[in-house]
């Protein structure tokens, strides 16, 4: 939220009352979800009443009460309740995931209508008891079963057990890891963590695949995992109910009082696979005796451990060698302590420790702590200038974010095979990439928008035949190689406010795979390449507010281009006449393009079209 309204970090801002102070008096929409208690909502919004009029702010809880006392003080407001599905709805989606849309015939039929009825038209249900039954058609029995049980309880959380409980081991775990912990998280990174762990066996894709076939999980269009707010509860009710009296023995911990009891008390044990200590600092416990790094050394078998905010000192040399997952962001830490070694560890996430100066000791030479490292997290470590000399040993690192900080890279940079993922957005103080980047042979996205001092991208470049996606949005680069084009596999380029950027090559033609370019903002480029007419899988083109003057004459060829822009393209003064041969062109932008004073006229022109923008 505090992004979209002020394009800043809250955490520069200084938190969410200066955030108010900013957007106060300003006419905005906010959308708050899934509110539990008054202060959540206090804390982002002290005084609703002193929002700009024309406001809008729609909450969502689950509490009416909590609803009612919030809207107390408000003059206009509305409260609307979720209805539940129809009888006909309701069977439609048991029938989508029970059977994928299929109508079943006899008894089944019957049964699903009784399951509909007992589900009380609630979507969740309906839709995670259809994926339990989906592969037990054959068993009417257990279809009964699953009918008796529905009926026996009101609680929801109870009826969603069922599916759960017919899961195997391995993906009753990772349910649970994701109920805890990882909401939120790409799937590719949970897999990597999943994947070294022997209990996996290398193959986590496949219990993944059952979560979601269940319905118990989704994924997003970003990649993301996924998981409905009562499955989330679910689990957690699963695990606390299953050692309520001793949380030492509970596999999972998130809650602070349990987490500060376990560590106080040393009443860790073996059991415990992911620990959080997200919200202590909130909860107003004095917690400075549990910020020893020995309150941690009983968890011989942990796996994820969340450290944000906690200034955890001592002796490291103790700690689990089956950590997989670390996070230790938002601290002053310099650089990690000596005798942390973790030979087994995936993801490590540093992000917006702002004193960090190196990741290691830079004694260590070549030696390396972290040797099956996956995924590095630096974002926001805004004093950080290098890394470290033995970074190319990290020959598994699959995901860099160096993001928002100052760091210069070195020759060894190049020696990083598996780098698929590299982010080293907002480093506005990045002079160059190493001439060894060519050799990143695995390389698919690489950001490096907002690096101002950026002038140019080596010549080297050429060399990474698997590259995707390559942002270098208002950077400075000036010129790009002349084998730009040998970048095959490129299918997003984004070098929108590239201010300084005046040519392409003539060897961009060869980007065949090329489907998105965003040229927008690029005031010195005055003209496109002539080979324009190779991006044969170009689908969508932007341009506005560039300094373009014309369009090459083979623009035509684009036979994949279906939307264009060039608004405000001011010294733009006319389209090419093979502009009419565009086939799939259903979007045409011109807006404010002052000198252009006619379209072509072609025999047939753009048959799709559908959108155009004329405005001058």
């Amino acid at each position: 939220m505090v992004w979209g309204l002020l394009q800043a970090d809250m955490k520069k801002i200084g938190g969410f009352e200066r955030c108010f102070e900013q957007i106060k008096n300003k006419e905005i929409f906010v959308v708050i979800d899934d509110i539990v208690e008054r202060s959540q909502f206090d804390e982002l919004i002290p005084s609703i009443n002193n929002l700009g009029g024309g406001s809008r702010v729609l909450i969502t809880s689950r509490n009416q009460n909590l609803l009612n006392n919030i809207m107390r003080d408000v003059g206009e407001k509305r409260l609307y309740f979720m209805q539940v599905l129809s009888p006909l709805d309701s069977l439609q989606l048991f029938m989508k995931t029970a059977f994928h849309n299929d109508i079943p015939s006899g008894g089944l039929y019957d049964l699903s209508c009784r399951i509909v009825d007992a589900c009380g038209g609630l979507p969740l249900a309906l839709e995670v008891i259809g994926g339990f039954l989906f592969d037990k058609k054959g068993d009417e029995g257990l279809w009964n079963e699953a009918i008796t049980t529905l009926h026996k309880n009101e609680d929801v959380l109870e009826c969603l057990k069922l599916s759960y409980k017919s899961l195997g081991e391995v993906e009753q775990i990772m349910f649970l890891d994701i109920a805890f912990f990882l909401v939120g998280v790409p799937k590719d990174m949970a897999l990597d963590f999943w994947n070294s762990d022997d209990l996996f066996d290398s193959a986590a894709a496949t219990p993944l695949c059952t979560l979601i076939d269940k319905c118990l999980l989704h994924v997003d269009e970003n990649g993301v995992l996924t998981m409905h707010d009562l499955l989330r509860d679910m689990g957690r009710d699963v695990v606390v109910k299953k050692s309520p009296r001793n949380e030492g023995e509970q596999s999972h911990l998130c809650n602070p009082s349990s987490v500060i009891k376990v560590l106080e008390q040393n009443k860790g044990t073996k059991n415990v696979r992911g620990l959080t200590t997200s919200g202590i600092q909130e909860s107003g416990n004095r917690t400075e005796a549990i910020w020893k790094a020995k309150r941690f050394a009983r968890l011989d078998e942990l796996r994820i451990l969340i450290l944000d905010h906690c200034d955890v000192k001592g002796n490291f040399s103790k700690w689990s060698r089956e950590l997989r997952w670390l996070e230790w962001r938002y601290l002053n830490l310099i650089e990690l302590p000596r005798d942390l070694r973790l030979p087994n560890l995936i993801v490590l996430d540093l992000a917006y420790n702002k004193d960090l100066h190196c990741i290691w000791p830079k004694d260590f030479g070549m030696q390396i702590p972290f040797p099956r490292l996956h995924i590095l997290n630096l974002r926001g470590c805004c004093n950080l200038r290098e890394l470290p000399i033995s970074i190319g040993g990290l020959t598994k690192l699959r995901v860099l974010n160096i993001s928002n900080s100052e760091v210069q890279l070195s020759e060894e940079f190049g020696e990083l095979q598996s780098l698929g993922d590299f982010n080293a957005s907002g480093c506005s103080t990045l002079l160059r990439l190493p001439n060894s980047f060519g050799q990143l042979r695995n390389l698919k996205t690489l950001n490096l928008s907002g690096c101002g001092q950026l002038q140019s991208l080596p010549i080297s470049m050429g060399g990474l035949m698997r590259l995707r996606v390559l942002n270098i949005s208002n950077s400075g680069v000036q010129t790009l190689p002349k084998d730009f084009g040998k970048l095959r596999s490129l299918r997003d380029f984004h070098a929108s406010g590239c201010l300084t950027l005046s040519r392409l090559p003539n060897s961009f033609g060869q980007l065949r795979n090329l489907e998105t370019l965003n040229l927008s903002g690029c005031g010195q480029l005055q003209s496109l390449p002539i080979s324009m007419g190779g991006l044969t899988n170009l689908r969508v083109l932007n341009i506005s507010y560039s300094g373009v003057q014309t369009l090459p004459e083979d623009f035509g060829k684009l036979q994949s281009l279906g939307e264009c822009n060039a608004s405000g393209c001011s010294n733009l003064s006319r389209l090419p006449n093979s502009f009419g041969q565009l086939p799939k062109l259903e979007i045409l932008n011109v807006n404010g393009c002052v000198q252009l004073q006619s379209l072509p006229i072609s025999k047939g022109g753009p048959t799709k079209l559908r959108v155009l923008k004329l405005l001058w």
